[in-house]
């Protein structure tokens, strides 16, 4: 199973939305970005990714709430999702 893996990043924050998306090109992924929930919905109906990257809080569906929508439409059943968040707590 050769081939370049994909990537999702999903954050509404722009500045960090770029810096993951640097780091993940830099490691030869291939990255998709979505800044909402909705977004990432949209990027998944549409292609097959191997890592998903979600913020936790987001307006609009937040991180939680998208990782539940997809799995029940077994959109990402088996595809790992790493959460993240800039809360301190």
């Amino acid at each position: 199973m050769g081939g370049q893996k994909t990537v999702l990043i999903v954050d509404d924050a722009w500045d960090t939305l770029v810096a993951m998306e640097k780091a993940a090109g830099g490691q030869d992924y291939e990255t998709l970005t979505a800044s909402s929930g909705e977004g990432a919905l949209a990027v998944l109906f549409k292609k097959k990714v191997d890592l998903i990257i979600i913020d936790v809080m987001m307006p609009g569906t937040n991180g939680l709430e998208l990782l539940d929508l997809p799995r029940g439409m077994n959109l990402t059943k088996q595809i790992p999702v790493l959460l993240i968040s800039g809360l301190a707590q």
